[in-house]
């Protein structure tokens, strides 16, 4: 009897291992099956981002453009906005003729005085909205601003 006592006692622990094992056992296959389906979710995430990617490499040559664009645009921002100002303020009622004469002086003028000014100043690229420049040219304003 006390041999059958001390084998039900070790019955029980092992009992007792058994179950916390497999407790463990299915704590780890949930985390399994939680991993797979994650797998399963960044390799789509991935097979859309490649197939993104590849669809807009053509605009990578589009868009390089732009950024030098807007970079020369952002180093001579000052002295276009200076021309732009000026033309705006002082040559409204002048002729053309003497609008340009008067532009190609201070064009030079930012250039000695090492403003930064686009080789080609034209008021319309820096004020930029076509819309507007139509409304102004509709209000009287001359074609040549």
């Amino acid at each position: 009897m006390v041999k059958l006592s001390i084998k039900r006692l070790e019955l029980s622990e092992v009992r007792t291992k058994l179950e916390l094992l497999q407790r463990q056992l299915t704590q780890k296959l949930t985390e399994k099956n939680l991993l797979e389906e994650s797998i399963e979710m960044t390799q789509l995430k991935l097979e859309r981002a490649e197939k993104l990617i590849n669809g807009l490499g053509g605009e990578r040559a589009r868009w390089t453009q732009i950024t030098l664009q807007l970079e020369d645009m952002y180093q001579n921002i000052v002295g276009d906005v200076l021309l732009s100002a000026s033309v705006v303020a002082y040559l409204g009622p002048f002729t053309p003729e003497f609008r340009q004469e008067i532009l190609k002086e201070w064009f030079t003028l930012c250039k000695q005085k090492q403003i930064p000014v686009s080789n080609i100043f034209c008021l319309s690229n820096t004020l930029g909205d076509p819309v507007r420049i139509l409304e102004w040219q509709l209000h009287g304003l001359p074609r040549d601003m």
